[in-house]
């Protein structure tokens, strides 16, 4: 998902020619490391998963390319390679809409307790489970605020000129 956002252009344009070029890149950088962590630490705060070890909330990371002038929300993958599973519909839910089977990896059965007892199975059929988009939502949450930072850091710049 990309997120596109408004900014003041002939602000940024009067930023460039005030300041220079090497300055208004730096204000934008510093607007889309800013925006990043914003994002970054609404999705670690709002999401429908049960978080048990809160691994899944650690590995949410953000990084800024500086030539591109890019900014990135992922998942580090380290503690959590799940997290793809979490975020996106997985069997009836996902795109193929199918359940997919389970099966033991080193041992003969599978084996679980439910009510007290214990139960046995070569293979189950999971249904899968639904998507938590919670990058993408936390993401237009901050839609308003992201534009604001721009805004902010691009009069900063202009503003330190004078």
């Amino acid at each position: 998902m990309n997120i596109h956002v408004d900014i003041d252009a002939l602000g940024a344009i009067r930023a460039i020619e005030t300041v220079g070029l090497r300055r208004t890149r730096t204000a934008i950088r510093r607007a889309l490391l800013e925006s990043c962590r914003l994002v970054q630490r609404e999705a670690r705060a709002h999401h429908r998963f049960t978080p048990r070890t809160g691994a899944l909330e650690r590995e949410i990371a953000c990084q800024v390319d500086r030539a591109k002038l890019e900014g990135t929300i992922y998942f580090q993958m380290q503690r959590a390679p799940y997290a793809p599973f979490v975020h996106e519909p997985t069997g009836t839910h996902g795109s193929r809409a199918d359940r997919y089977p389970i099966r033991p990896k080193r041992k003969k059965a599978l084996r679980w307790a439910s009510n007290g007892q214990l139960h046995f199975a070569r293979l189950v059929m999971h249904p899968g489970s639904p998507a938590d988009r919670f990058l993408y939502e936390a993401a237009d949450r901050s839609k308003t605020r992201i534009t604001a930072i721009f805004n902010r850091h691009i009069e900063a710049a202009t503003r330190g000129a004078r």
